[in-house]
């Protein structure tokens, strides 16, 4: 397969500072607020490390994204990267496929970060909050969200700005608990560190989105890589402070109990730091869900539109949005929203997105060998040691996930497959194939009840 640039030239108008903000906005957003809680539980005192840790392996993926950006300077050229280097058309379905589940995973994060600091001030069993916040967002996103851009970046800006002062008083005010000297004994306790990273590296997603925007940034062979490092960069360090902070006013046993565990950590500031954290919790897991329910119904539409699922999926309605994408993403955050646990569906959300990772390197050392006479304005250095590094350490931290989130998103995959498989066969042939596989296990039943009775 040819890598088919883009025709229609779009205006690069997207300079450093403007790729940065747009990174920081997409990264920076409701996670921290949530993640916190299931991270604590694992990695207790050495949760800023699991953080320092998600943020190294986030760093050397925005290298290879920041190749992948530049080679393929268009929206999607992850998609493109994996199609064009393998030759089995259900391969990048099935990467689709599961980025979707790691998209929705995200958006039920923030949906319960938002029902749990909304919690504060109405006094409801969350899910209802949470079950809310899903219904409003899906009827803000039917009726189209094309003025939500600039809104985002000055949302994720102004975040920034309100953790930073909350790190700020934490460290300067008085504590009730301080952490103890960890750096010391991290070679002896590099398990808890890992095990945290496995839970907490959803909240390092978003700036691969810089990658999609490569062709309207100017001097992108330079500002697309050196954007994606910073925005990994600023976001490595307010996780890890803002994890630091919150372990100097509360233990760690504490966070790990507590629904909304940075505001809980905010009240040993006084009411100052009540009023801090929970207009900027409210605000991240506001807008990151809005933004979460966009992306993922853009990816089940994208998918459907290419003559996936019968083309269920591609309709629009009459705000040229596709309503049914947005139905489909939102009844599958409510069954994920249901299991009420933060920490199993983070874990769905680190086994894709940790997958992701490893299926991008494994790709681009494939696409480097396959075609190696394509313009690379920028190369991921020490090649092929770079996706190698990403490859071993990614799978590393996914050995630490909870197996049944591992079970479940192994599940998602082969009903992925299946879901291909109805999709390439005519529609008499999946008429018959779906009644044979009635009456096959109504036989099975039968076989059953007589060998019971």
């Amino acid at each position: 397969m040819f890598i088919n640039l883009p025709k229609n030239k779009l205006q690069k108008s997207l300079g450093l500072f403007t790729l940065c903000v747009i990174g920081v906005a997409g990264t920076v957003g409701g996670g921290i607020f949530v993640l916190l809680s299931p991270g604590a539980a694992v990695a207790g005192d050495y949760l800023p490390l699991s953080f320092i840790l998600g943020g190294l392996l986030a760093f050397m993926g925005a290298l290879l994204y920041a190749e992948l950006g530049t080679t393929i300077p268009r929206s999607g050229s992850s998609i493109e990267l994996v199609f064009s280097t393998t030759r089995k058309r259900y391969y990048p379905f099935i990467f689709s496929w599961l980025v979707l589940l790691g998209d929705v995973s995200y958006l039920v994060i923030n949906a319960l970060g938002l029902a749990f600091y909304m919690n504060f001030f109405i006094a409801v069993n969350p899910i209802l909050i949470a079950l809310s916040g899903l219904a409003l967002v899906g009827l803000i996103n039917l009726k189209g969200t094309s003025s939500t851009g600039k809104g985002e970046i000055l949302t994720g800006v102004s975040l920034v700005i309100l953790l930073f002062i909350f790190v700020a008083m934490a460290l300067m005010g008085a504590n009730t608990y301080a952490p103890r000297e960890f750096i010391s004994q991290v070679p002896t306790n590099l398990l808890p560190i890992i095990a945290g990273t496995s839970v907490v590296f959803t909240a390092f997603v978003g700036y691969e989105y810089i990658s999609s925007v490569a062709e309207e940034a100017k001097d992108a062979a330079k500002n697309i890589p050196r954007a994606l490092m910073i925005t990994v960069a600023i976001a490595t360090v307010t996780f890890s402070l803002v994890s630091y902070a919150a372990l100097k006013l509360v233990s760690p046993d504490s966070l790990a109990a507590a629904d909304a565990p940075l505001l809980l950590a905010a009240e040993g500031l006084g009411t100052v730091g009540t009023w801090i954290v929970l207009p900027a919790a409210i605000m991240a897991t506001a807008g990151s869900l809005l933004a979460a329910t966009l992306v993922s119904s853009r990816r089940l539409y994208a998918l459907s539109r290419q003559g996936y699922m019968r083309s269920v999926f591609s309709k629009v309605n009459q705000f040229d949005v596709p309503h049914r994408s947005i139905l489909g993403v939102l009844v599958l955050a409510v069954f994920l929203l249901l299991t009420n646990s933060v920490a199993f569906i983070a874990y769905i959300g680190n086994t894709v997105y940790l997958v992701v990772l490893i299926t991008i390197a494994l790709s681009l050392l494939k696409f480097r060998r396959q075609r190696p006479y394509l313009n690379r304005p920028f190369k991921a250095p020490l090649f092929p040691w770079m996706p190698i590094t990403v490859m071993v350490l990614a799978g590393s931290i996914l050995l630490f996930v909870d197996k049944i989130s591992i079970a479940v998103t192994a599940l998602w995959l082969v009903l992925g497959y299946f879901v291909y498989l109805a999709t390439r066969i005519s529609q008499h042939k999946l008429y018959y194939g779906m009644w044979g596989g009635v009456v096959f296990l109504l036989l099975v039943g039968l076989l059953g009840l007589l060998y019971l009775f």
